[in-house]
């Protein structure tokens, strides 16, 4: 028989105390912080609500979970800044797979704005345990001007498409959301072009090779008063860094789409019709694909 004694239920409401306190400071999620627990969410809800204590393998794994002293973890003397960093990722943190330097081709609003799609399509606690199933914290993008790894975001949209059912429209989809990320100085840009040939030309010889994507080259093959045609490459700085000729993935590619797609909706209110006709990812020497935007007649006279 367990003997439970004033004191020991009081170490216990004390120590459960702490430790929600210390998800709370921290700012993790339900999914999170059950997940470092190494619990079920019907138990995390036990515990939460203090109907039931914290066993030594729960501390335990929760310890491990944040790096952490189990004895600190007890006393509540644990290093919030230093966790806070931890968990929220650094430069300086990121895993190996996303932190040499000479990946950094890919700005840091591309996996703002996957996670942006996240929190509005399925919540905040979906979105940050995604997040953190490849190592990185949403805050880590907060500078959208930053470069990082493109493997970053083609993971998580690889993942999305792969695990999650996405289809590659919906991929897509989740590219378009960079309309409302974009900075207004750069919307306030576009819009003052007036025409979609004027905005495109713009966009594929100013903006991306400057303020958006290293990995890729953009060559505008046509340009008409209905579409765009435009041929994709990797570039020889990515093949150079990754020291292969293929970086990323279809995913990845998709969602680029759909970034493309999307910075016509600062000129007109909607967002470009994408016609693919050949992907690098799918074995084509490149990939080739129409911007059109104005659909009706670009079916007509292009079959988009």
């Amino acid at each position: 028989m367990r003997l439970v004694t004033a004191e020991s239920h009081n170490f216990n409401q004390r120590l459960s105390h702490t430790l929600f306190g210390l998800q709370d400071a921290l700012d993790l999620d339900a999914s999170a912080f059950s997940e470092m627990l190494g619990v079920s969410g019907l138990r995390y809800q036990e515990l939460r609500s203090g109907r039931s204590e914290v066993s030594v393998q729960e501390l335990y794994s929760l310890a491990q979970g944040l790096d952490v002293n189990v004895g600190q973890l007890m006393e509540g003397k644990v290093d919030l800044k230093l966790l806070r960093q931890r968990l929220r990722g650094g430069s300086e943190l990121l895993p190996d797979a996303y932190a040499d330097k000479a990946h950094h081709l890919a700005r840091s609003i591309a996996p703002k704005v996957i996670h942006t799609h996240l929190v509005a399509h399925h919540g905040q606690a979906f979105a940050r345990s995604l997040f953190r199933k490849f190592h990185v914290a949403p805050e880590l993008f907060d500078s959208l001007t930053d470069y990082i790894g493109p493997m970053i975001p083609a993971d998580i949209v690889l993942h999305l498409h792969q695990e999650e059912g996405y289809t590659d429209d919906q991929i897509r989809g989740v590219g378009t959301m960079t309309f409302p990320i974009v900075p207004q100085a750069v919307s306030e840009t576009l819009r003052s072009l007036r025409t979609p040939q004027r905005l495109y030309q713009y966009f594929f010889d100013y903006l991306v090779p400057r303020s958006y994507d290293r990995m890729s080259t953009y060559h505008v093959e046509a340009m008409g008063p209905t579409y765009c045609r435009v041929k994709v490459k990797t570039s020889e700085q990515a093949q150079t860094a990754f020291k292969r000729k293929i970086v990323d993935n279809r995913a990845g590619c998709l969602y680029r789409q759909g970034v493309v797609s999307s910075y016509l909706a600062h000129l007109t209110g909607n967002f470009a019709h994408i016609q693919e006709y050949s992907c690098l990812y799918l074995g084509d020497p490149h990939c080739l694909f129409d911007i059109c935007w104005n659909r009706a007649a670009a079916i007509k006279r292009l079959d988009c």
